[in-house]
């Protein structure tokens, strides 16, 4: 948190705190509090991005409500403190930009409680708990998103996801219908979040599969029909405000926002996603590695329900048309399940710091968190591009610190992002890599 009060300290003095994206998540808490106007937006020019401003669309906002939800609290105090500090409470001066930019850390800290409690039901150990919950924030790109960006989703989701694995393993641990309510409604506000997130419901029964074995689990749902049901409305009425909305304000219960951006479901880019160097997730965080290598600590049936769980996960990720999502550190969209790949981590941790490789292994944990820190830098100084990093660029760049002389960007291979809503990208270069580099020497 110190960081990012550093960063926005220092920052230009005219540059805003809310970009682009965060503005559109924003854009529905003035809506609301101030203007009650279904098409009153919040955005900033692309010539002028130092100014935001309010303007009226008939369309929707692109993004659901959840953020807007879950930046209210931060909202409302700046609203009480623009005016003491002598600037206009109109949503959109300084004391508001810091409150929705410092707003995650309440939640991001509910959800390190909730992960370290959920590991601790689970019966690891403390320090494992703990060491492997600061492994995930300062080994991944995580870290970025906490520091630099903290008001985009994915810290939130994170925390989210950790609030409702808990939720669900009392509901499990104690048989009592109360924490299941509360895991319905926490699913609920990460729906709204980002909708697609709706998958991560897989996530409950898998938590079951942690305290009991299928044939169990499955009687526990039985004798659990009744709370389930209720659960159920719960969550549903959760995500109701998103649709009053599109329906109060455009006509329509459901409203597709995002216009010609879709998922190519029969050409999903799983293998770039995962390994491309323009956004490969475990070529820029490779702490993963271990986070997958520790799952075969646990049971037969969690290895393998995890394993089709990640699957289908990645299949919907990675079959987005932007399946590099945009300008980002890494591939942000998996930030969501990091919650539960912990579990890998603490337990392959409990597993290694039992064998003869301990010392070894955690040296390497320790050099993985390094290079984490080392390249969130780089990327923060643009030595690390947000999407047209090729083989040479990465080659040219490692370990350097200083961004002077930018003698590498002709070594850049830029994304189409027309091509790409069309299916039409290519990706990689067709002549290949190595002549593409050799071209630009």
């Amino acid at each position: 948190m110190l960081s990012t009060i550093e960063r926005g300290v220092f920052s230009e003095p005219e540059k805003p705190l809310m970009e682009w994206d965060v503005l559109d998540y924003y854009g529905y808490t003035p809506m609301f509090f101030l203007h009650q106007n279904a098409k009153k937006k919040v955005w900033n020019s692309p010539r002028l991005p130092h100014i935001i401003y309010y303007y009226e669309n008939e369309k929707p906002h692109k993004m659901t409500m959840g953020m807007g939800l879950l930046y209210s609290p931060a909202f409302l105090i700046a609203h009480a403190m623009a005016p003491v500090f002598g600037y206009p409470a109109d949503g959109l001066s300084r004391p508001y930009q810091w409150a929705v930019h410092l707003s995650l850390y309440p939640y991001l800290l509910l959800g390190w409680w909730a992960l370290f409690g959920w590991l601790n039901m689970l019966g690891y150990k403390h320090y494992l708990s703990i060491v492997a919950a600061g492994m995930v924030l300062l080994g991944t790109n995580l870290y970025y998103y906490t520091v630099d960006e903290p008001a985009m989703t994915h810290a939130f989701s994170f925390s989210l996801v950790s609030l409702m694995l808990y939720l669900s393993g009392r509901w499990f641990k104690e048989n009592h219908r109360k924490w299941v309510f509360g895991s319905a409604f926490v699913l609920g506000i990460i729906v709204l979040v980002r909708p697609v997130n709706a998958l991560l419901i897989a996530l409950i029964p898998l938590n079951g599969l942690l305290f009991f074995d299928g044939k169990q689990l499955f009687g526990f749902f039985r004798k659990q029909h009744k709370a389930i049901l209720i659960a159920t409305i719960i969550g549903l009425l959760s995500v109701f405000p998103q649709f009053l909305y599109w329906k109060l304000g455009f006509g329509s219960w459901f409203v597709y926002s995002y216009g010609e951006e879709r998922f190519f479901w029969s050409n999903p880019k799983v293998m770039e996603g995962l390994f491309s160097f323009r956004k490969g997730w475990f070529l820029y965080t490779p702490l993963a590695v271990f986070m997958f290598i520790g799952f075969f600590n646990q049971s037969r049936r969690i290895v393998l329900w995890s394993a089709l769980f990640v699957s289908v996960f990645f299949y919907v990720a990675f079959s987005w048309w932007c399946w590099w999502y945009g300008g980002a550190y890494s591939q942000r969209v998996i930030i969501d399940v990091y919650p539960w790949l912990t579990l890998g981590l603490v337990g392959g941790m409990t597993l290694w710091m039992k064998s003869r490789w301990r010392w070894p292994i955690s040296a390497t944990l320790v050099v993985l968190v390094a290079y984490n820190l080392f390249t969130t830098y780089q990327y923060r100084v643009k030595l690390i591009h947000d999407d047209a990093n090729t083989p040479c660029s990465l080659k040219h760049n490692f370990l350097r610190v200083n961004p002077e002389p930018q003698d590498w960007w002709e070594m850049l291979y830029y994304p189409d992002y027309t091509a790409a809503k069309a299916q039409e990208e290519i990706y990689p270069p067709a002549e290949g890599w190595s002549s593409f580099c050799h071209s630009r020497k």
